[in-house]
């Protein structure tokens, strides 16, 4: 587990990576954590589970990987309900390039892009979220 700007006294003792104590309440290491969408990892499982001996970035994995954002994203409109925001998809570009198995590439990236666009999806950086902490939850700022 990796140091993510937390003191070694909040790892002490520490043996897995769970995001909260056995009494429920989230471990100080997680209490600002969220999860994001991962394309390396998702894109490792298609290509290991289906597309073994096709190119990483080609278009086999590349619709696969699609089918799957799509799914993601979908899933937040059973928690957003009345105009009221409970979730929020987050998804994280790293690398927009094929030199490496885990890079997005940009011909991925421009297919996310015209899915969101076309389907009325916002675009929202991660500085366009606050953190509430009387109610330990993030939410969307006033823009």
């Amino acid at each position: 587990m990796g140091n993510f700007g937390y003191g070694k006294n909040n790892y002490e003792g520490s043996t897995d990576c769970s995001p909260y104590s056995s009494d429920g309440t989230p471990k100080p290491t997680n209490r600002y954590a969220m999860k994001e969408w991962s394309h390396d990892r998702e894109k490792d499982k298609i290509y290991e589970n289906k597309y073994l001996n096709e190119d990483t970035h080609g278009k086999k994995v590349n619709e696969s990987v699609l089918e799957n954002f799509i799914k993601i994203l979908e899933r937040q409109t059973e928690f957003n309900k009345d105009g009221k925001i409970n979730a929020i998809p987050i998804v994280a570009y790293h690398r927009l390039d094929t030199n490496k198995d885990f890079d997005t590439s940009p011909e991925l990236f421009e297919q996310e892009m015209k899915y969101l666009y076309e389907n009325g999806y916002n675009v929202i950086t991660l500085a366009d979220l606050g953190y509430d902490e009387n109610q330990e939850r993030f939410y969307i700022k006033d823009r």
